[in-house]
C-alpha cells in the first residue's frame, strides 16, 4: 500500500535490527512499550504481534520510504473490536517528513477496505506535539 512517499508492508523480522535501533527512549517517551533492553526482547514482542496478526487480532506494518528503507512502524490492535486502536512511530531522523500521517492513512484505508472498519482509537499524549498534529 503506497501513498506518495510512504509504503507500508506487513512487518517481517528482516527489519528487526532497524526496529530495535530506532525504538529508543525518545521514541517511547509518550507511548508503550518502553525501549527494549536487548534485541531478544524486541524479537519476542514483535513475534507476539506477528502471532496476533496471524490470528487476525492485530495489524503490524513496516513503514518504508520511497527508497524502501525502514523508517518506522504502524499498527492496529484489537482488530476484532468495534473501535481498534492505532499506533505509529517514526525513527527520529525521519520525523517531520509526513511519514506517520501517510502510514496511518494507508493503514486506515486498508482496514476500511479489508475489514470494513470505520471507527478507530488513536491515543496521543498532549505533550507529544507531532502526534497531536497527526490527529
Amino acid at each position: 500500500m503506497t501513498r506518495n512517499k510512504t509504503n507500508i508492508v506487513p512487518f517481517e523480522m528482516k527489519y528487526l535490527n532497524e526496529y530495535y535501533d530506532g525504538f529508543n527512549s525518545e521514541i517511547t517517551k509518550y507511548q508503550w512499550p518502553d525501549p527494549f533492553n536487548n534485541i531478544d526482547e524486541a524479537r519476542e514482542l514483535l513475534q507476539e504481534f506477528l502471532d496476533e496478526m496471524e490470528r487476525g487480532e492485530t495489524l503490524l506494518f513496516s513503514v518504508l520510504d520511497s527508497d524502501e528503507r525502514f523508517v518506522g512502524s504502524v499498527e492496529m490492535h484489537g482488530l476484532s473490536e468495534d473501535c481498534p486502536e492505532l499506533g505509529v512511530w517514526i525513527a527520529e531522523a525521519e520525523q517531520g517528513k509526513g511519514y506517520a500521517y501517510e502510514a496511518l492513512s494507508n493503514l486506515l484505508d486498508f482496514a476500511k477496505e479489508k475489514y470494513g472498519k470505520q471507527n478507530f482509537f488513536y491515543e496521543a499524549d498532549v505533550r507529544n506535539a507531532g502526534s497531536i498534529l497527526i490527529l
